[in-house]
């Protein structure tokens, strides 16, 4: 069992998350790990709903507009 500190949010997803890209790119270039840290810590002070559009606008504009090309299931959650 893991304990979720007070204060902190804890995302769960699957692959095709980060695995987006945009189709134009010749080198298929991921949005990866890093981009989803990034997209996260801008949405740190926004609400749990606001930072899943945050996430999923963040994806898109990464993939100019194309959306994931993968199944994509996110649970965000919040311990206050």
């Amino acid at each position: 069992m893991t304990e979720v500190p007070p204060h902190s949010r804890l995302l769960l997803y699957t692959d095709g998350l980060i695995e987006c890209f945009p189709m134009s790119e010749g080198d298929h270039q991921e949005f990866g790990e890093e981009g989803l840290k990034g997209a996260l810590a801008d949405a740190g002070p926004l609400t749990l709903d606001a930072a899943l559009q945050h996430l999923f606008d963040a994806t898109l504009a990464f993939t100019e507009g194309e959306g994931r090309h993968d199944d994509t299931s996110v649970v965000l959650l919040e311990r206050t």
